[in-house]
């Protein structure tokens, strides 16, 4: 009995150790390829974990210092003719001077966000030319082959930027200004927060009214949005912000109920996000756009007549 017992263990663990061996050998198509993994104590790691000697890396593209980091970059661009835009906290300033240069060889303007004014001191020593909006935390490179470049496009209809205090006035001029770059037509219109009830909000609701796109930039109860969203028929794009006291946990409490809102037609980004509500309103015009001009095609082609 003891024998056919350590028999039995035996085959099993013969049978986990095959099953670990085939284990080991299908993650060798895993393995990474940039410098920093294959070289040195990353290249020992690797071998350790995959039980397996690592091939030797690709050649690089180019001996330069940060060819390999716009190479990676260039495999994120945009589609769809959506213009380029860098995110800036967790780059270096070589690196974010490197991206504007690149982009500028395709756009007329290159454009960072999130730049902290100590870092775009450290860029400016870099490249010049360099423009920066402190309250918008934006930084601008203008292409020095900007008149060859293709304009951007300009979409019909109007993005209304509203925000509740001069709290969120940040967060609103970088969604408006992004927005802007992106093609849109924008105006703003501050500072009508329900604090005082809503005369402020109600004295602004025929521009309000005869925009396409609506973004309410807010943040205590975030209430801003819900009640702009029930005055108008347009799409609202809702951003909360982080302004408030303790229990607006850093714009928690302004996401989770705007995201709760019964209020029909209220999208909702992330915490102070102007980017993402700029994104999301350009492309409700350009999806718009896209529509009408089909529609223009297909009538067109019914009723016989050339294409416009």
């Amino acid at each position: 009995m003891l024998l056919s017992r350590t028999s039995t263990v035996a085959r099993s663990q013969c049978k986990v150790d095959n099953r670990a061996r085939s284990h080991r050998l299908a993650l060798r198509p895993l393995q990474a390829t940039s410098n920093d993994n294959v070289n040195g104590a990353g290249a020992a790691d690797a071998a350790c974990v995959f039980h397996a000697p690592l091939p030797a890396p690709p050649a690089p593209v180019s001996t330069g210092p940060l060819a390999a980091f716009i190479e990676a970059e260039k495999s994120y661009r945009s589609q769809g003719g959506i213009p380029e835009v860098v995110f800036g906290p967790g780059k270096s300033a070589d690196q974010i001077a490197a991206m504007l240069q690149s982009i500028t060889e395709r756009q007329r303007v290159a454009l960072a966000t999130r730049i902290e004014p100590d870092m775009y001191a450290a860029v400016r020593k870099v490249v010049q030319g360099v423009e920066y909006n402190a309250r918008a935390k934006l930084l601008t490179l203008r292409s020095p082959i900007a008149d060859q470049l293709p304009k951007s496009e300009r979409l019909p209809g109007t993005v209304a930027i509203v925000s509740g205090g001069s709290a969120d006035l940040a967060i609103a001029e970088e969604c408006r200004l992004l927005a802007e770059h992106l093609g849109a037509f924008c105006i703003r219109l501050p500072d009508v927060g329900l604090g005082n009830g809503l005369t402020r909000l109600l004295g602004v609701l025929e521009s309000l009214r005869a925009a396409d796109v609506v973004v309410v930039v807010s943040g205590l109860d975030g209430a801003l949005a819900s009640v702009v969203a029930g005055l108008v028929d347009a799409p609202v794009v809702a951003c909360p912000t982080s302004v408030g006291y303790g229990a607006v946990l850093s714009g928690a409490a302004p996401l989770l109920a705007q995201l709760s809102c019964t209020t029909p037609g209220l999208v909702v980004t992330n915490i102070d996000n102007g980017f993402g509500a700029a994104m999301a309103a350009t492309k409700m015009l350009r999806m718009a756009n896209r529509l009408n001009q089909s529609r223009r095609q297909a009538e067109v082609a019914q009723a016989g007549g050339p294409a416009p």
